[in-house]
């Protein structure tokens, strides 16, 4: 019990340190599910909009055709007239990207099989902005063209021309593998992985090697404590520290995602992260029992964690790896967290998803007993 409560004594001494990584950390991860919540599913691509201002004076059907596909694909922007000097200080002042007038005449010269020369697009230098207008805008005008060129009059040409605007691929890797859509509850507790094993190395590390300073460790050894009663305490306290963070990282993902996710699948996700962190703990148990310095620890911290997350599945999906690369994945407990989470996005809880945990609670158990035996040679 003394040594339980030294433990927590010493950990006092790091609160700050310990505080700040869990800080770092939980913006970081924070961030990124933000980040990834906000670009899209996986299996679709949106096109960066532009803000426009179009000056239709032609028009005909098929004026009217590209000015309603525009303003379904970029944005338009209304009540600016159609003067030199008013739309140069739109496009100054940023209110929009470009502007675009379609002349008189420009049906007919499109039917004509010309005319899309007489389009006047007004931007300012090196406009990347303009380069996506005009790319969008000659794709749907040159697929207009095609049509009217193989006989179709003006408002069939329209009708095809959005058909074809409107198909959508399914992308699908080489071996035949759907590109996955993960949600943001995915990306949250999938860096975890990452996480997890940085902050408890870096601030349960220094507790630990605490424990070995010259001082500390004879008084322990001179009472009449044992050997498997300190390793027994160091476990319990690691135990309580690794449960804390658990449910504070389980509570944070609730809070940021948890709209979207059901309470079922939060706790799949908690009790995956739960352990994983006991491998985390082992790790740094094993760490600690090979070296005392801090700068030696961060540096197996990130060795470590970054090397699984990018082998494992974590950072890189699986499908954009080889299959050399996964085999070997199997031997690393961060692939069965990654798949874990995978099981409990769709809220399975099933044999595969129990399997995944035993694994990770197996890979803890043997990195425990490395660690033992090494401290016990280090006594």
């Amino acid at each position: 019990m003394q040594n339980f409560k030294l433990f927590f004594k010493i950990l006092n001494r790091y609160k700050g340190q310990m505080i700040m990584f869990v800080g770092i950390f939980a913006s970081v991860i924070i961030s990124v599910t933000k980040s990834n919540s906000a670009s899209g599913d996986a299996t679709s691509y949106m096109s960066r909009t532009v803000q426009y201002a179009l000056f239709d004076e032609d028009q005909s059907v098929l004026s009217g055709a590209i000015a309603a596909y525009l303003a379904e694909s970029q944005e338009l922007v209304e009540n600016i007239p159609n003067e030199k000097r008013a739309l140069q200080d739109a496009i100054y002042n940023g209110d929009i990207d470009c502007s675009l007038v379609i002349p008189a005449g420009f049906g007919d010269a499109l039917l004509a099989g010309d005319g899309q020369e007489d389009l006047q697009i007004v931007t300012y230098a090196d406009s990347q902005e303009a380069v996506l207008f005009e790319t969008a805008l000659d794709n749907y005008i040159n697929i207009l063209a095609n049509y009217l060129q193989l006989g179709y009059d003006a408002e069939n040409a329209v009708i095809q021309a959005n058909r074809v605007m409107d198909l959508t691929v399914d992308v699908t890797f080489p071996d035949g593998g759907e590109v996955k859509d993960f949600n943001p509850a995915h990306f949250f507790f999938i860096y975890l992985a990452w996480v997890m094993i940085m902050i408890i190395v870096n601030g349960v590390g220094p507790v630990l090697s605490a424990f070995k300073e010259k001082e500390c460790s004879r008084r322990i050894y001179c009472s009449s404590c044992k050997f498997s009663s300190l390793q027994g305490s160091m476990y319990a306290g690691m135990a309580v520290l690794g449960t804390v963070l658990t449910i504070f990282f389980a509570v944070l993902g609730s809070i940021i995602v948890g709209k979207n996710v059901s309470l079922n699948r939060i706790l799949l996700y908690g009790v995956n992260l739960l352990c994983y962190t006991v491998v985390a703990l082992s790790l740094v148990f094993l760490f600690s029992a090979i070296t005392r310095k801090q700068a030696v620890l961060s540096m197996l911290a990130n060795v470590v964690s970054l090397g699984m997350s990018f082998i494992c599945g974590i950072f890189v999906p699986m499908e954009l790896l080889s299959d050399g690369v996964e085999k070997a994945a199997h031997f690393l407990p961060a692939y069965w967290y990654g798949q874990a989470v995978e099981l409990a996005d769709k809220g399975l809880m099933g044999k595969e998803f129990m399997g995944c945990l035993g694994i990770e609670l197996l890979f803890a158990v043997a990195i425990f007993v490395v660690a033992a035996v090494v401290n016990r040679k280090n006594a």
